[in-house]
C-alpha cells in the first residue's frame, strides 16, 4: 500500500509541475478564476480617490469601504484574509489604471508554486537489488496478552445463530401457537 502511495505521489507531483510549466500567466489558474469572479462584482461599486494609494469605495447598498493599495488592505477584510483583491480593491486598482493581477499576493504566483513542487520523489529499485548489509532481519514484536477475559467462541456473522438462540426461538413459537387456541370441554370443571 505504501509503495502504491509513493508511486501515486511521484506521478502527481510531476503532473502538477508539467501543468504549471505550460501556464502562461503569472498567477495560478484557480486564483485567476477567483479574481475573475471578483471582477464580475465590480459593476456594483464606485471608487473615489483620496490620494495615490487610498480610495473610498461605495457599493450598491450604500456601504463605504476603505482601500489601501500600498498596504494591500480593504476594510471588508477579504483581501487581507485571502491575498486576492476583493471587488472593492479591483475598482480602486482600475481607477489607478493598474492590473489587479499585480496586487495578488506572491504566494499565488506560478514561481512560488513551482518552488513548492520542486522537490521530487525519486524512483527506487526493488528490494532484491538492495545492497546486503549482513544485519539480521528484524523480528516481529513480542505478543502480549490483552487485559480482560479471553473470548471463547468465534464472533458469529449476522446471518448465523447459536444453538441457544435457535432453542429460544422454537420455545417462543410453541408459546405463541397456544395463545389463540380455546380450551377443550373435558378440561372444564362443573
Amino acid at each position: 500500500m505504501i509503495e502504491s502511495i509513493r508511486i501515486y505521489m511521484m506521478s502527481r507531483l510531476q503532473k502538477n509541475r508539467d501543468k504549471m510549466m505550460n501556464h502562461r500567466h503569472r498567477i495560478c489558474p484557480k486564483i485567476l478564476l477567483k479574481l475573475e469572479q471578483n471582477k464580475d462584482k465590480v459593476a456594483e461599486c464606485i471608487a473615489t480617490k483620496s490620494d495615490q494609494f487610498h480610495y473610498q469605495v461605495e457599493d450598491i447598498y450604500l456601504r463605504l469601504f476603505s482601500v489601501d493599495l500600498k498596504e494591500k488592505t480593504c476594510s471588508c477584510r477579504r483581501w487581507d484574509l485571502t491575498g486576492i483583491p476583493c471587488n472593492h480593491a479591483i475598482v480602486a486598482i482600475w481607477v489607478k489604471k493598474d492590473e489587479p493581477e499585480m496586487y495578488v499576493h506572491e504566494c499565488y504566483t506560478v514561481e512560488q508554486y513551482m518552488k513548492s513542487y520542486n522537490p521530487s520523489i525519486l524512483p527506487i529499485v526493488s528490494f532484491e537489488q538492495w545492497p546486503k548489509t549482513g544485519i539480521e532481519s528484524p523480528l516481529p514484536p513480542i505478543y502480549k496478552t490483552q487485559p480482560g477475559r479471553p473470548t471463547k467462541l468465534r464472533k458469529r456473522g449476522v446471518d448465523e445463530t447459536t444453538q441457544k438462540e435457535s432453542d429460544y426461538r422454537k420455545l417462543t413459537l410453541l408459546k405463541a401457537s397456544r395463545k389463540g387456541k380455546k380450551k377443550s370441554a373435558d378440561h372444564v370443571e362443573d
